[in-house]
């Protein structure tokens, strides 16, 4: 939970502040978000292999 260990860092009245439930609630919707952006991530990669397969890649399209 990286949201915590910035408030941590910051201090003591903001870690006490982190079990509240707006940040709590903040500290989920940034876990959604980053776990929604790792999956574009991979099927991005997974889009660019198939590409490579099929022989699509950026070098073989420059004389397209």
């Amino acid at each position: 939970m990286a949201a915590r260990q910035e408030l941590y860092s910051i201090g003591y009245l903001a870690l006490q502040e982190a079990d509240s439930p707006p940040v709590q609630a903040l500290e989920e919707r940034i876990s959604r978000l980053e776990r929604r952006l790792n999956e574009v991530h991979w099927h991005q990669f997974e889009a660019l292999q198939r590409l490579n397969e099929y022989g699509l890649d950026d070098d073989s399209s420059q004389g397209l």
